[in-house]
């Protein structure tokens, strides 16, 4: 009789621990996190499944949902440092720099610094080589994450809309 009041206690406090942890916030997060790494591999195949998408192709949602991954990998990985942000006008702005490795993750890295550094601007996008942006699932997945084609119609459209331009003019080969 003790022992199944124990048992009852214990599987009590269990119920009550999981249930605690599945609604922790690192949790939840990584629930994010995985809706969003489903949604980009789906989306890096061209697969919608009714996901809105802005004018360029930017899928609001999978950004909203990989938001905790580009917070980890911007703090912790890259360990971002950011000095001059507010040196960078209002207005039409190209951001020029080389790449830094073999995939092109700059880009992401430089919008993240823009938009935790300068909220007030309009949102940045970048130019992706078409090298990248042709290949199979990156290229479609770069572009849900806010990447465009590098061509001179997509700078001047983007100029056009006051949005800070990120370029890397080197293509592919700074890769």
């Amino acid at each position: 009789r003790n022992s199944g009041a124990r048992t009852l206690r214990a599987l009590g406090f269990a119920r009550d621990l999981a249930a605690a942890g599945l609604q922790a916030p690192e949790f939840l997060d990584g629930l994010k996190v995985a809706r969003g790494l489903v949604r980009g591999a789906l989306g890096g195949i061209g697969t919608h499944l009714g996901q809105k998408v802005d004018a360029y192709g930017r899928d609001p949602g999978l950004i909203a949902d990989l938001d905790p991954l580009y917070d980890l990998l911007y703090t912790h990985y890259f360990r971002v440092t950011v000095q001059g942000a507010v040196h960078v006008p209002t207005g039409p702005v190209l951001l020029v720099a080389n790449h830094a490795g073999v995939m092109p993750y700059d880009g992401p890295v430089l919008q993240q610094v823009m938009l935790r550094e300068r909220p007030d601007l309009v949102e940045a996008r970048w130019l992706v080589e078409d090298q990248i942006f042709h290949a199979p699932f990156f290229g479609t997945l770069f572009n849900r994450l806010g990447a465009l084609r590098a061509c001179p119609e997509n700078a001047q459209r983007l100029l056009s809309e006051d949005r800070p331009v990120i370029v890397f003019p080197e293509g592919a080969q700074g890769l």
